[in-house]
């Protein structure tokens, strides 16, 4: 047991002088020590695998791993400073093949072939089975040394031999080390190397202790772990850490609201770095985002829709639609966090059931608002039922005539209508509805020459621009198209003699209310 101290600084502030307070106050921790001698550790034994390059025609039998023992741990657990293993094997390593030697054997330990990591700090080894030994294999030096024949053996029996083995290793940048066997076969005039594991030595799993799953509203989580490990996750692009007290237990807490997005959390649990010193030990509990609903009200509306409805609906897109449906049920859709929603109609065919609705009556939809995740609200029931009428021009005069007239010399000449002229509006839709009707002109020449002069509404002029002729009417309406404040030609000097013609297009809009 080793007292640490935390450090703190204050500052009082008086009037007229500022005091500097420094002190310390003792934290207790539970950091254990390094222990140089060694110590049995705990291992995982298996049948024996080929770890790496398969051996020609097999292996008949493998070794057992009878103990483990390694310098420089904590709490019996390898660390980052441990740069021996003493391994004892048992029974037998002989290959199948009858007329196959191994020329050269040796205790080794290698990076697993499936380690038990989460890459806390290093990725995996490059290749599988790489030797963790801390020096290249000299049959002349190393002490670990089991043959070393030119005629060579098909078998090795091991009789509870015990060998050491230096080593270079890091738990957690392996995770997992194999504890096996290294012998090289002459092939070819070559030695090639193979290597068998018959056990695995694994940093201890702690796995923290939290709620199987948190609200997507949540900014933080509390828990319980092994005094001292440190706490992580990596929340909305964000790591957050933070440590286990000595009671065993921790809060991790974040900047956002963890939001819809997200449909897991991962907490990690890892063993602290002492003076640079660690075990590799980690856990890791996956947590479930529950996530937050989008709302959307009023949860019942009724909406009227008419043919001039449909024809304005008619080659817009499904979504485009359900939009329309939304808006004018005057629905609203929200969720925390703020995130793009999308409304979707049940049934999603909108045009057509409102075109059935017209001869058939009402139709009923129920309208959800969906996030990226597919979590959707509770349903809106939107009644939406036809109503006769629409909006449409009445009458238009096919043509009107401005007469005939000498050309001005020298000033403009303005013209009227001759005989009176009307354009009716006829709008036979319920309730309270507005309409505009705009005007366009084209006009034509007269032996490649423009007619010079302009066509007035009123105080308007028109051109090939539309040009808002009346606004925001209501019902039936009648805009009369002689006298001051109807069509009007003003014809200026030096036109070319002949006959003048124009097109007006009319267009008739409805005002959304």
């Amino acid at each position: 047991m080793k007292n640490y101290q935390h450090w703190w600084i204050g500052i009082i502030s008086t009037v007229g002088c500022v005091f500097l307070l420094i002190g310390w106050h003792p934290v207790r921790g539970n950091a254990a020590t390094l222990n140089p001698n060694f110590v049995d550790i705990n291992f995982v034994s298996d049948n024996g695998n080929p770890i790496g390059a398969m051996v020609p025609n097999g292996i008949a039998t493998y070794p057992k791993v009878v103990k483990v023992a390694a310098n420089n741990t904590i709490d019996g657990q390898i660390t980052n400073k441990t740069t021996q293993f003493r391994i004892t094997l048992d029974g037998s390593l002989a290959l199948s093949a009858s007329d196959q030697v191994m020329n050269a054997a040796y205790f080794d330990l290698m990076a697993d072939e499936n380690p038990d990591t989460i890459n806390l700090i290093e990725p995996e080894p490059d290749y599988v089975g790489q030797s963790l030994r801390a020096t290249p294999f000299d049959p002349k030096t190393n002490d670990n040394l089991l043959i070393n024949q030119e005629n060579g053996v098909n078998r090795i029996d091991f009789g509870r031999t015990q060998k050491v083995v230096n080593v270079s290793v890091d738990p957690q940048q392996y995770g997992s080390v194999a504890v096996g066997v290294r012998f090289f076969i002459k092939e070819q005039d070559q030695y090639k190397s193979y290597a068998i594991e018959v056990g695995h030595v694994k940093p201890e799993v702690t796995n923290p202790e939290l709620p199987s799953t948190i609200s997507a509203t949540e900014s933080q989580i509390s828990g319980k772990g092994k005094p001292g490990y440190g706490i992580e996750a990596t929340i909305n692009g964000q790591l957050v850490m933070t440590q286990v007290q000595p009671s065993g237990d921790f809060t991790l807490r974040w900047k956002q609201p963890i939001g819809n997005q997200n449909s897991e959390i991962t907490v990690i649990q890892k063993s602290p770095d002492v003076y640079g010193t660690h075990t590799g030990a980690h856990g890791q509990t996956t947590v479930r985002v529950q996530p937050v609903l989008p709302t959307i009200s009023p949860a019942t509306a009724n909406v009227q829709f008419t043919n001039a409805d449909l024809t304005a609906l008619e080659g817009q897109s499904n979504q485009d639609i359900v939009n329309w449906l939304a808006n004018r049920a005057q629905l609203q859709a929200s969720v925390i966090g703020g995130t793009a929603l999308k409304l979707i109609a049940n049934p999603n065919d909108v045009l057509q059931q409102l075109k059935a609705a017209k001869i058939n009556g009402p139709a009923t939809f129920k309208i959800t608002a969906q996030d990226v995740n597919g979590n959707a609200s509770q349903p809106a029931t939107v009644t939406a039922t036809y109503v006769g009428g629409e909006l449409a021009f009445g009458k238009v005069p096919a043509s009107v005539d401005f007469g005939s007239c000498e050309l001005p010399m020298y000033q403009a000449k303005q013209l009227a209508l001759t005989g009176s002229s009307e354009l009716t509006v006829a709008d036979t839709r319920p309730g309270s509805n507005e309409w505009q009707l705009m005007a366009t002109l084209s006009k034509s020449t007269v032996n490649g020459q423009p007619f010079k002069g302009q066509l007035l509404f009123g105080d308007l002029t028109l051109s090939e621009k539309e040009t808002l002729i009346t606004d925001s009417q209501r019902s039936n309406g009648t805009i009369g198209l002689a006298g001051d404040k109807g069509l009007r030609l003003n014809v200026q000097p030096q036109n070319v003699a002949g006959q003048y013609e124009g097109i007006i297009n009319w267009t008739l809009s409805d005002v959304p209310s």
